[in-house]
């Protein structure tokens, strides 16, 4: 018997509902911007913002004091995401504070792991986003658990790899049926063979003819690999 879905809720509906229409305005203020110069696609952009914040900003607001659970987490993410691009970027981080006090045992908490391990591209930013990560970890949820201490890894990686390690096997041991787990045996392997400066693992393949070649063949010689595929 085929189990039908169930239909989401009025503050799930909703939410939906308004990240469609922010897409949809996105798209439709953004299009063009790409043909102005560099200098004025700066002001646009920083106009653009303003006014998708002044827009979209109660209206999340609004969903975020009238939902609960996994949907209030959602909506707080997405109006991060609305603050972060607006012309009151602070109000993320409150937002952030308020999931850590009142949603941070929720599943979907964990996403917001990921993002702040992201949002790492500012060195400046480092020591609060592990203090954010760490708020986090104390979550009674093991998806959360294991999320937090994966991303504290990441973090972690971008200024000292081999300081990683440790944090990525505790992530094996403790979380072993987590996709964060085999996430990071791979980054353990990245950690521990391909770094800057140690010699490449041998790779072997076909070239262009159908033959049969080994990296190691080229050692001596400048060798640039290029890596793709599709996802």
């Amino acid at each position: 018997m085929q189990q039908t879905k169930a239909p989401p809720s009025a503050a799930q509906a909703e939410l939906e509902k308004l990240q469609t229409e922010m897409r949809q305005r996105q798209q439709a203020l953004f299009k063009g911007l790409d043909k102005l110069k560099e200098s004025d696609q700066e002001k646009a952009y920083a106009s653009i913002s303003a006014k998708l914040f002044g827009e979209f900003w109660p209206k999340y607001q609004k969903l975020i004091k009238t939902s609960t659970g996994g949907v209030q987490v959602r909506a707080r993410m997405a109006a991060m995401q609305v603050a972060q691009m607006g012309p009151k970027p602070a109000l993320a981080e409150q937002l952030i504070a308020d999931i850590i006090r009142e949603n941070r045992d929720l599943p979907e908490v964990a996403q917001l792991a990921m993002q702040l391990r992201y949002d790492n591209f500012d060195p400046g930013k480092r020591a609060k986003i592990k203090a954010q990560l760490t708020a986090l970890g104390k979550s009674k949820n093991t998806t959360v658990q294991a999320a937090v201490l994966y991303a504290l890894a990441e973090v972690t990686k971008d200024t000292d790899a081999k300081a990683a390690v440790p944090l990525y096997k505790q992530v094996i041991a403790k979380y072993a049926e987590t996709s964060y787990a085999k996430q990071a045996q791979g980054a353990i392997f990245e950690a521990e063979n391909l770094q800057v400066g140690m010699v490449a693992p041998e790779i072997t393949g076909p070239d262009h003819e159908g033959n049969t070649f080994k990296l190691s063949e080229y050692k001596g010689k400048v060798v640039v690999l290029d890596f793709w595929g599709f996802w």
